[in-house]
């Protein structure tokens, strides 16, 4: 079966910086179009290289979405992390709000993030760009 239409907006981006890496990824019900902001302000003014996966099957329609599974999802953020340290990102950081996001991502990925946890998206830039 192949994937629905993307909705305009929805589709994943990259913004080419340092060597330091940043995948920032959208959540459960969302799509690229809420974190683009955050991706082209962290290039822009913190020079970090950025991508915003599309997760599997989001920005489409909810039956599309409906036909994943969380391995899918997984999936898709190990590949975007696969392009950015291709890259040349030495470090990728994932801001995120949850631990559990994580839960099913094997450990030897694991090891090569450093995850910073944020509740909003200044706080977020602020961090990744090392700004306390």
């Amino acid at each position: 079966m192949s994937e629905t239409k993307i909705m305009p907006g929805a589709e994943p981006f990259f913004f080419e910086g340092g060597k330091v890496g940043c995948l920032i990824s959208h959540g459960f019900t969302g799509t690229t179009q809420s974190m683009r902001f955050l991706g082209e302000f962290l290039a822009r003014e913190g020079g970090l290289t950025v991508i915003g996966p599309r997760l599997k099957r989001h920005g489409t329609t909810p039956e599309d979405m409906a036909q994943t599974t969380v391995e899918d999802w997984v999936r898709s953020a190990e590949e975007a992390m696969q392009v950015i340290m291709d890259n040349g990102a030495k470090r990728v950081l994932i801001p995120s709000e949850n631990k559990r996001d994580f839960a099913d991502i094997p450990s030897d990925v694991l090891d090569k993030l450093q995850i910073i946890f944020f509740s909003d998206p200044v706080n977020a830039a602020f961090r990744a760009m090392g700004v306390d």
